[in-house]
């Protein structure tokens, strides 16, 4: 059978039919959209290789990527000239109208009432009204990355050498400053990760997961992944033994 078509004589009359199924459906009535201005887009871009995201209630969810490896910045982030937020209140919801300008900085966790630490453009982020953005941004951007993370890993060396404890007043080494480490590329002792290990098939000891040979300086040498050693440089594919399947019968090797 064919759906009805649903025709209305005016704006209002599909207002209120919307409203209607809406408040059927979900127990509440929506309230209709308007036709906005053209009004163009700003753009978030991210230094840092960490992502940020952003979502409040009533607004869209915002994703400022990580910029990868090798990359100066990441992709952008496209927030609208005109954002509309829609609240509930009792049984309907009502708009609300914001510019660019005002959900970038709830993105940056940065304006009026915010404390200066956590302002995100420390970060990594930043904002352009063009895409790509300028090469001044860029530098501004990572200039001010780099400040953070210096500072971070400071830190991090003060609270190492010092000791940490925990309690009131208590001082600890946390993920941030492993990650400013990390962004840095500084090495420190206190920054290294718990490295995931299994039991190495040939002398039983402990060895990272990720390892290709159990290095024979250090341990029994035993090669737990052929295909990373060569990749590496570390053997050579005609040190690669032939598969069992592939051997020779031990009489086939006698007669040749």
């Amino acid at each position: 059978m064919a759906l009805t078509e649903l025709v209305y004589t005016s704006a209002a009359q599909a207002e209120r039919m919307i409203a209607e199924r809406s408040r059927k459906l979900m127990g509440f009535s929506r309230k209709t959209r308007p036709n906005l201005p053209n009004v163009p887009p700003i753009y978030v871009f991210n230094v840092s290789n960490k992502e940020y995201r952003w979502r409040e209630p009533g607004f869209e969810q915002y994703i400022v990527p990580a910029c990868k490896e090798g990359d100066e910045y990441s992709a952008a982030c496209a927030i609208p000239g005109i954002v509309v937020e829609e609240v509930l209140i009792v049984d309907k919801t009502e708009l609300n109208m914001y510019n660019a300008e005002e959900i970038v900085l709830a993105i940056f966790h940065a304006g009026p009432g915010m404390r200066p630490q956590g302002d995100l453009r420390k970060f990594g982020l930043f904002v352009s009204r063009t895409n790509p953005p300028s090469d001044e941004d860029v530098a501004h951007a990572q200039h001010m990355l780099m400040q953070t993370c210096e500072a971070l890993v400071a830190d991090g060396d003060r609270i190492h050498a010092e000791g940490q404890s925990k309690g009131l007043g208590g001082q600890m080494i946390t993920d941030e400053h492993r990650w400013a480490a990390k962004q840095a590329k500084q090495e420190r002792e206190w920054s290294k990760g718990i490295v995931p290990m299994k039991e190495c098939p040939v002398c039983h000891k402990p060895v990272a997961k990720s390892a290709a040979v159990h290095l024979p300086w250090s341990e029994c040498g035993a090669v737990l992944d052929w295909d990373k050693a060569i990749a590496a440089g570390l053997k050579k594919e005609e040190d690669r033994p032939v598969p069992a399947h592939a051997r020779k019968p031990k009489a086939q090797v006698a007669e040749s």
